[in-house]
């Protein structure tokens, strides 16, 4: 993905496998380390500027040192925007 020079390089490009298309799944696993936080913040905005969006196209889980992703969170966004 691209927007005026920048790339930005996606965690996952998966499919959903009934519609065919392609959806970005970003992961952000250290949103309370504020340098990284706001780096994937711009990322994200650049995604935007460069037309995907979120719950469309571009899906994001999120996790910090004191709240860990659940794998149940993991399987609800694989059932509803990749099968």
């Amino acid at each position: 993905v691209g927007y005026e020079g920048h790339t930005v390089r996606p965690d996952f490009v998966c499919l959903n496998v009934r519609t065919r298309k392609e959806i970005i799944w970003e992961h952000m696993g250290m949103m309370d380390n504020i340098p990284y936080a706001n780096k994937n913040v711009n990322k994200l905005n650049q995604y935007q500027r460069s037309g995907y969006s979120l719950g469309k196209d571009l899906i994001c889980t999120f996790e910090t040192s004191q709240i860990p992703l659940g794998s149940d969170v993991i399987s609800k966004m694989i059932d509803e925007f990749l099968v």
